[in-house]
C-alpha cells in the first residue's frame, strides 16, 4: 500500500502542478478586483433616497390623517420598512463580495500550501525508497 499511497501522492502533485497558473492567475485577479476602489453606498444610504423621503411624508401624512392605528397609516409605514430594508440590503452587496473575494484567495493560499506539502512528501519518499 505504500507504493500506492506514493502514487497517490506523486498524481495528486501533478495535478497541482498542472493546475499552478490558473489557481495564481485566480488569486491575483481576486487581489487586483479586491483593490479597485469602487465607491459603496454609505452606511445609511435610506437618510439620501427620495423614494424613503417620500415614504415617510406619506406615512407621517396618513398617520395624522386617519390615525397612527388606521389600516392607511400601517400600509404607508409598512412601505417605509420595505423601502428601507431594500437599500440596506443593497449596502450590504459590497461586504459579501470582498468576503467572497477574501475567501477567494484564502483558498487559493491552501492549494499552493497543498502542493507545497505534497512536494515534500513526495521528495521524502524518493529519498527513502531506493
Amino acid at each position: 500500500n505504500a507504493k500506492e499511497y506514493t502514487e497517490k501522492v506523486a498524481e495528486l502533485a501533478a495535478l497541482l502542478e498542472e493546475q499552478r497558473a490558473k489557481v495564481e492567475r485566480v488569486k491575483s485577479l481576486a487581489q487586483e478586483i479586491q483593490a479597485v476602489k469602487i465607491s459603496k453606498p454609505s452606511s445609511s444610504p435610506s437618510a439620501d433616497s427620495p423614494a424613503l423621503r417620500e415614504a415617510l411624508a406619506a406615512a407621517k401624512s396618513a398617520s395624522e390623517e386617519h390615525g397612527s392605528d388606521s389600516k392607511e397609516a400601517a400600509l404607508a409605514w409598512e412601505a417605509v420598512e420595505e423601502i428601507a430594508s431594500s437599500d440596506s440590503s443593497e449596502a450590504m452587496k459590497g461586504t459579501l463580495d470582498d468576503e467572497c473575494l477574501v475567501e477567494t484567495i484564502d483558498a487559493c493560499e491552501a492549494l499552493a500550501e497543498l502542493e507545497r506539502a505534497i512536494n515534500v512528501v513526495s521528495t521524502k519518499g524518493e529519498r527513502y525508497s531506493g
